[in-house]
């Protein structure tokens, strides 16, 4: 006797091996895999005729760091078949909070927690163990790992200063980064385009690379540029580090922006390719839209903000001070256009959905003076979305043997990408009826390959004893609804969802069940409870 028995469906077991049919079982949160036709028991069967069952999908690059304490039932990933979540990116984090940033706290997790969200869990936390710990209180229904984000980091220990560490100050960083290591997170996460982590140079990237290395945890990196101008020269600062530390690295969403950068992607792809030859262990993600979504503080420079939120808010208010900006945020938009940055969330209304350029002439100024109000009114907090690339582009990258699908999706409650809630759907339909991806390419991407990356060695794959994080869906319909017009629309043909063995998801509707674990890389599940035995009385 088994809790549950799928059976009729395909299997996708995560491999990108051929697909298979087979009776899928679950019990005591674990799966087993049975040849078809086998008679077995169950407290309840799931016809899956024509659907197919594969492994959870893990979100490798995900923004809902806080949306998984106070929005719990926000249901953005565990609609498209999503299980884990991998928190943390682009060098954002809700940890460590000291006295050196704790006035900080809320603009350096602005990306992560948007103002609506109200203000209780926008002080952030000391240390890993405690963020962890409420993300555990709150119950979450899917699986999340963290990530020590560099931003939190570097300002804990220097706040917003524009300068670099002296030898105690780097220590500090590095003693912190290892507290948070060892009390359960799992990688290191830079954003090199944000500041303050942009404030860094070699010689503190590699000596916080090499404590991830110690720690056999991973670093992620949103890089220092994407242009035609950076893109190399900003992979080539991280590969650097992960050569010369042996840390495994996470180029986040790689993809070369600017119009007259999509010539080289091919460039990019071959620096991946050679960095892996000469040794490195480097890996991509990306998800499957031309447009990005980030802060408007993105296209501002360094100085503006590196003295904290007060400054930056006097700066934005002189004449002076803004007649000095414009010329650098002219020159970081140049290759995008002001006609491609869109205001989404976060600002006077009457603003969102309006490119910067449509607002300069509405309000009759330049367009980075528009750029600059917008900023000082929303106190840093509006949110652009961005053309950055070709659909063509997406589909290259994605193709790519070392490239894992992450949504980069941001928690907001007024307005976000779709990629929030259509990614991997998008990515099994479209991507998949084009022939990008085989279906088995497509499912191993979004579990096998990232569980592999990331060291879960119960999870990624159907096999018998591995933890049933598992997601049935047709194929034939499967696929985003999500658009900017309505960002919030489910995905279609995701059946049902199941975290631990628990449904969680089921015909458009979120189940009670809160399952989810805070995992560490590296570990095997943590649950306590002994591996069962092949229920056809094989071993496991």
């Amino acid at each position: 006797m088994v809790e549950c028995l799928i059976t009729g469906a395909r299997v996708v077991d995560g491999s990108g091996t051929a697909s298979f049919p087979a009776e899928v079982t679950i019990d005591k949160g674990y799966i087993g895999v049975l040849p078809v036709g086998t008679s077995i028991e169950a407290d309840r069967s799931i016809a899956a005729t024509g659907k197919v069952v594969a492994p959870g999908f893990i979100d490798c690059h995900s923004h809902n760091d806080l949306v998984a304490i106070v929005a719990a039932d926000l249901n953005d990933k565990i609609s498209q078949g999503v299980t884990t979540e991998v928190f943390g990116n682009c060098g954002f984090s809700a940890f460590p909070v000291t006295r050196e940033n704790e006035h900080l706290a809320e603009s350096l997790m602005s990306l992560i927690a948007p103002s609506e969200l109200g203000p209780a869990h926008r002080s952030g936390w000391p240390s890993w163990s405690k963020f962890a710990a409420a993300v555990e209180q709150a119950g979450c229904q899917g699986n999340i790992i963290g990530q020590v984000g560099h931003l939190m980091l570097r300002s804990a220990v220097l706040g917003m200063s524009m300068r670099q560490p002296d030898a105690d100050e780097l220590g500090r960083m590095c003693d912190l980064l290892a507290q948070c290591l060892e009390e359960g997170a799992s990688g290191l996460s830079f954003g090199l385009m944000y500041h303050p982590s942009s404030y860094a140079e070699q010689n503190e990237i590699n000596a916080l690379c090499e404590v991830a290395a110690r720690h056999s945890s991973f670093v992620s990196v949103h890089l220092r540029g994407y242009d035609r101008k950076t893109l190399v020269s900003s992979m080539n600062e991280l590969i650097s580090a992960a050569e010369s530390t042996g840390v495994r690295l996470q180029l986040s969403h790689l993809a070369p922006t600017g119009r007259d950068g999509q010539d080289l992607t091919e460039v990019m792809l071959d620096t991946v390719d050679q960095a892996n030859i000469r040794g490195a262990d480097v890996a991509l993600d990306r998800y499957p839209y031309e447009h990005g979504m980030s802060r408007l503080g993105l296209i501002f420079p360094k100085w503006v903000v590196s003295d904290g939120p007060e400054e930056m808010l006097q700066r934005l208010s002189d004449p002076v001070e803004i007649a000095r900006m414009s010329p650098e945020i002219d020159s970081f938009v140049n290759s995008i256009g002001y006609d491609q940055i869109k205001l989404i969330r976060n600002c006077d209304p009457q603003y969102v959905g309006k490119t910067l350029l449509e607002i300069s002439e509405t309000l009759e100024i330049a367009p980075a003076e528009a750029a600059a109000r917008l900023m000082r009114d929303s106190a840093g907090h509006a949110g652009i979305t961005l053309t950055l690339s070709t659909m063509a582009t997406q589909e290259r990258v994605i193709k790519h043997c070392r490239c894992m699908v992450g949504s980069d999706g941001m928690p907001s409650l007024t307005g976000t990408h779709p990629r929030t809630f259509g990614t991997f759907p998008r990515v099994l339909g479209s991507f998949v009826r084009k022939g990008v991806l085989t279906l088995e390419e497509a499912v191993f991407k979004m579990s096998g390959l990232p569980a592999e990356r990331f060291g879960l060695v119960d999870r990624g794959l159907i096999r018998t004893g591995f933890v049933a994080d598992l997601v049935i869906f047709d194929p034939e319909s499967v696929g985003d609804r999500s658009s900017f017009a309505s960002p919030y629309d489910l995905a279609g043909g995701i059946q049902e969802v199941f975290v631990a063995g628990h449904p969680v998801y089921r015909d458009g509707k979120t189940l009670a069940a809160r399952p989810g674990q805070v995992l560490t890389c590296r570990t095997r599940s943590e649950r306590g409870e002994k591996r069962p035995s092949d229920p056809s009385g094989g071993a496991a």
